[in-house]
């Protein structure tokens, strides 16, 4: 995990990347009751753990894919020449029947708010997707408190708040 400027440094949450989800007497969740105990990250931090499949549908947008990589607020998906990573609250999540396990990335944020950190200290060229199936393309100038710059081809600065970025989508199959 990789600790966020600004923050404290993280420990492991339940249900981290590679671990079983456990209920509150740390035994592994079964049936309802047991399922009712989790959170979606906890799920797909789980299904990461497996890089399980998903199809997720988000404002006017979808994609299907392993899920490789989660935090407390998203999750990053890896399918045909692509990777997305989508905000949990901004999706309906389908979960595939297991294909081939797939290992899940390293040193994935904890939030989303510190992977858009980590895209902008990369210098990723992005698409962001936006509500309506609208799309800001650039790099990552700056993550505000509340809004994202995004710098496009022509050099434009724009700026989209935060709450209106659905996901990441990169045309890289790389963490």
């Amino acid at each position: 995990m990789i600790n966020e400027p600004g923050r404290a440094p993280s420990r492991p949450a339940r249900g981290a990347v590679g671990e079983a989800p456990t209920g509150p007497m740390g035994e592994a969740p079964t049936g309802q009751a047991g399922r009712s105990t989790l959170s979606l990250s906890d799920v797909l931090k789980d299904l990461a753990g497996r890089g399980d499949r998903v199809f997720v549908e988000y404002g006017g947008h979808s994609f299907g894919g392993a899920v490789r990589a989660a935090g407390s607020d998203y999750a990053s998906i890896l399918g045909s020449g692509q990777a997305e990573d989508v905000r949990l609250d901004a999706a309906r999540w389908s979960i595939l029947p297991p294909g081939p396990p797939e290992p899940p990335w390293p040193d994935s944020p904890e939030t989303f708010r510190g992977l858009l950190q980590k895209h902008s200290a990369e210098g990723t060229t992005v698409r962001l997707a936006l509500p309506a199936g609208d799309l800001a393309v650039g790099k990552i100038a700056a993550v505000a408190v509340d809004h994202v710059e995004v710098e496009d081809v022509d050099q434009r600065k724009l700026a989209v708040p935060l709450d209106m970025v659905l996901a990441v989508i990169r045309s890289t199959a790389s963490p």
